[in-house]
């Protein structure tokens, strides 16, 4: 990607990619004067993405004199009118990620990841507080972050406070073998009501996560609609002999199976997990086969299975025709739709049987 700005001010490094794209470096070395930040701003005032590299920056930085300018520049870069999402890379200060959720209250998506992060017990709460806190995020990302060990709990808190963010449509977690949580607690993020969209990488993907996920989905009121679901197994499956993993994959798709006979919204569950590549310096992702029962059941929620089963009998024909049509050539849907409303083959053959008596009347009169 061509660079179309490189501005490095004191402390501060500057990569413009796109009239909307800033990418953002911080080491803080001596006093950036007013005028330089203030020129800097201009250049930026139509940012809508930030992407943040080595931000292992404390806020208390910005209390001290020699600092103060860079403090007046993070604000106003955090409170840009059309910041939209930030993208956090290396090393993450908790201080500095409240000091970015307390201002940007505009902020729409946050990414962190690639990182360990930094912080006391009392950044951490501060951190949670401003999660839950937060009005406007509608998108979360934390991949591959590395919390603590003896910072756990806050690791904790913070699935409990996803739970409780008013507008979080999606999420997704990764890494999260070293977050020092159990299934339960990852489970809890399923509570939110609002979420469309979750996905939870990086543990070891057995029957018991499966049926926390499954218990907690069961849970949610019907008309709280999760469309998509994946889940990223880290080396569980490696470790099992092949002749034994299809045996794993039907308990793992089991509990899912028993959601989906009443879960009429879910349209999409991938199950992945790491594939060590000969001759490769590094591991990739690969999608384990469905379970057949729980890839049709997903397949008709896709085509409207929940529509259907809740307004069948008041539907009119040229609906029933559209949603004919949208099974295709798939004979099992075109089936089940069937299967919800057996008039509709009566009326096709009565029809056919009035046409010929209709034209058998005709040539009679002829």
């Amino acid at each position: 990607m061509d660079t179309i700005m490189d501005t490095i001010v004191p402390g501060v490094g500057l990569k413009r990619f796109s009239e909307h794209n800033l990418e953002v470096s911080f080491s803080p070395s001596h006093n950036m004067n007013a005028t330089q930040w203030g020129e800097a701003l201009l250049d930026i005032a139509s940012v809508e993405i930030v992407v943040a590299r080595n931000a292992g920056v404390h806020p208390s930085l910005f209390h001290q004199p020699e600092h103060e300018n860079e403090g007046k520049f993070m604000k106003a870069l955090v409170s840009l009118p059309k910041l939209k999402s930030w993208y956090w890379f290396g090393n993450v200060s908790v201080a500095l990620a409240s000091f970015v959720l307390r201002h940007a209250v505009g902020l729409d998506d946050f990414c962190a990841g690639l990182g360990p992060w930094v912080g006391t017990e009392l950044e951490f709460r501060e951190l949670s507080r401003g999660f839950e806190d937060h009005k406007a995020l509608t998108t979360l990302s934390l991949d591959g972050c590395i919390f603590p060990a003896d910072l756990s709990v806050h690791s904790r808190s913070l699935m409990s406070d996803c739970a409780r963010m008013t507008r979080l449509k999606s999420i997704a977690l990764s890494g999260l073998s070293a977050w020092g949580l159990d299934s339960s607690d990852f489970a809890r993020v399923f509570l939110n009501p609002r979420l469309k969209s979750v996905s939870l990488g990086g543990m070891v993907l057995n029957q018991n996560f499966a049926s926390e996920i499954v218990n907690r989905l069961s849970r949610r009121d019907p008309s709280n609609i999760l469309h998509e679901l994946t889940l990223e197994d880290f080396g569980g499956l490696a470790t099992i002999e092949s002749s034994a993993i299809a045996s794993l994959l039907d308990e793992i798709w089991e509990p899912f199976l028993g959601l989906l006979e009443s879960n009429v919204t879910l349209s999409e569950i991938c199950v992945e997990h790491v594939l060590t590549v000969p001759d490769n310096d590094h591991d990739e992702l690969g999608k384990l086969d469905s379970n057949p029962k729980v890839e049709f059941l997903l397949k008709l929620n896709r085509l409207g299975r929940g529509k259907v089963q809740g307004q069948s009998a008041t539907m009119s024909k040229e609906e029933w025709i559209q949603q004919l049509a949208a099974c295709g050539n798939d004979l099992d849907c075109l089936f089940y739709f069937l299967s919800l409303d057996p008039s509709l083959c009566n009326t096709t053959y009565d029809q056919q049987r009035k046409t010929k008596k209709r034209k058998r009347s005709d040539t009679v009169t002829k």
